[in-house]
């Protein structure tokens, strides 16, 4: 593939927060802005050249966006598979099908860190009253019980603190439980939360910047602090970042890749989440480094 020259358009599922970073980045390189979002008053329309105004799961107008641009990529993975998989019929879109398919859904997220060799929580899926006492039994308390589909920032998922709570909880998801399904999975006792952005090349050559600590509040990340402080060692630090280089390797993925885990209290290092895409958790690279993670 040529390569992507300055002056080319760019395409930008989603005009949140990331999105306006990512055109900023780009029109400091030279290149143009397509962006769809459904606001027509997102936050990316101050840096765009041109905004769709379109839901994300709009395939004919997410195909308009694409005349004219060179490459396309998305800022968030809730959007439609269906949209991406129609998109890459006509032109690049980075990361692309696979890697969207792979962490939208948290039950196929699980599955393919499973596949990878990942470490996770204990985990079950959840599609019944039964199902989560069954995982109660095998799993134990405290247990976190998330949506599969939607939810981030700690919505869509509830706390069972033991098999007392099973009914009312289950009831807080049973709609999502019907049709996407939920996971189950014990909830952990961590020392901190890391993260890790890394970016994969077409030729398969992977760059990770160190891993950042984070804090939240309310299931909402307000402190991230890299290079991450004790307690996590140089050790545990080129561990974290192997994790994310080897995710990326087995989604063969172009572009940029964020890998959640968490430091358990013996130095074991447990993949959390994943998201296809520049992160929160990174935007000190902006300023910090050579080369941001936009």
């Amino acid at each position: 593939m040529k390569a992507i020259e300055p002056g080319s358009t760019i395409g930008i599922l989603g005009g949140g927060q990331l999105g306006r970073m990512l055109g900023f980045a780009a029109r400091a390189l030279g290149y143009r802005v397509a962006v769809l979002d459904p606001d027509p008053d997102c936050p990316a329309r101050a840096v765009a050249d041109r905004v769709v105004v379109a839901s994300y799961d709009d395939t004919k107008s997410a195909l308009e966006l694409a005349v004219g641009c060179a490459v396309v990529t998305y800022e968030l993975e809730h959007v439609s598979a269906a949209v991406v998989a129609a998109l890459e019929r006509r032109l690049p879109v980075r990361p692309g099908h696979r890697a969207l398919l792979a962490t939208q859904d948290r039950l196929a997220e699980r599955r393919f860190l499973a596949e990878a060799g990942a470490p996770t929580a204990p985990w079950r899926e959840v599609r019944t009253l039964h199902d989560l006492r069954t995982a109660l039994d095998a799993l134990g308390a405290p247990l976190r019980l998330k949506t599969a589909l939607g939810g981030y920032d700690g919505r869509s998922q509830v706390r069972l603190s033991g098999p007392a709570d099973a009914e009312a909880m289950f009831g807080l998801l049973a709609g999502a439980a019907a049709t996407d399904g939920l996971v189950a999975e014990r909830e952990l006792d961590f020392a901190c939360e890391l993260s890790v952005v890394c970016a994969r090349a077409l030729d398969g050559t992977v760059r990770a910047y160190p891993p950042a600590r984070n804090r939240h509040d309310g299931g909402i990340l307000v402190e991230a602090v890299a290079p991450a402080p004790p307690p996590v060692t140089p050790a545990v630090a080129a561990e974290a970042q192997a994790v994310a280089a080897g995710l990326a390797d087995a989604l063969e993925l172009v572009g940029v890749l964020t890998v959640e885990l968490f430091l358990l209290a013996d130095g074991r290092l447990v993949v959390n989440e994943l998201a296809p895409r520049v992160h929160n958790s990174g935007h000190h690279t902006i300023e910090a480094c050579p080369t941001s993670q936009f």
